[in-house]
């Protein structure tokens, strides 16, 4: 993929800092977080068993006729040591025309569900993809998102894909209740404007009710349905 000497610089600066047993970064609450690369071998708790597994189409549509296609590879992991949930987002650029030089996707959004209550991020270097220099942000509000560092919407760079970026959760349970999108700038001569996909349903952490919570429940459908009958008898 095509990178400006700056990035070029920025990544080698990256990849000579790194040391050589990365882990995952901790999450410690809103900021911005270094996205580590690391391996099962490193991190053994990274080893588990594949829930879902998924490719997800998604389209950006230019100011001025551009065109890109793609998917979003998504995938939950149970770890084997924890039992907690990782959940894995990877982005395959497939047809991209019509841009002017310098456009470009930056960031996976994710709404505040999607993003749920992360312990940690991270990027497997023993996998699917090429290298890319990325951060992940964490909002007040609780929405996120990877920064890839520009994914180049040059025709050259169809068929570039990221590696699987995770997030690291405390769940133990998830459903396909969250949103994510791409979204970065396309130029227009010297304007720059902003171009994303639609927000698109991903897989996040779900809480479940502890068993003192389901007895309640069935409890009041109980209650509810004997309130039913007695209407019904008195109408």
């Amino acid at each position: 993929m095509r990178l400006t000497p700056i990035l070029l610089a920025s990544a080698a600066a990256t990849v000579l800092a790194a040391p050589a047993h990365a882990t995952s970064t901790i999450i410690a609450g809103p900021g911005a977080y270094g996205v580590g690369a690391t391996t099962s071998a490193e991190e053994p708790d990274l080893a588990g068993v594949v829930l879902e597994d998924r490719l997800q189409p998604f389209t950006i549509n230019g100011a001025d006729g551009g065109l890109v296609m793609g998917v979003i590879q998504e995938r939950v992991v149970r770890s084997d040591a924890t039992g907690f949930l990782h959940l894995y987002h990877r982005v395959t650029l497939e047809t991209i025309s019509g841009f002017d030089i310098g456009s470009y996707i930056e960031w996976l959004d994710f709404d505040p569900v999607a993003t749920g209550d992360p312990l940690a991020v991270g990027r497997r270097t023993d996998g699917l993809g090429s290298p890319t220099s990325s951060s992940y942000d964490l909002a007040a509000t609780g929405q996120s998102r990877f920064d890839f560092n520009l994914l180049d919407l040059d025709p050259a760079n169809a068929g570039f894909s990221t590696q699987f970026h995770y997030v690291k959760t405390n769940a133990t349970h998830y459903a396909l209740t969250g949103q994510l999108r791409l979204s970065g700038f396309e130029f227009i001569g010297f304007d720059a404007e902003g171009i994303a996909s639609d927000w698109l349903p991903t897989f996040a952490a779900a809480v479940v009710p502890e068993p003192q919570g389901w007895a309640v429940m069935i409890a009041g459908f109980g209650l509810a349905g004997a309130a039913l009958r007695r209407r019904r008898a008195i109408a």
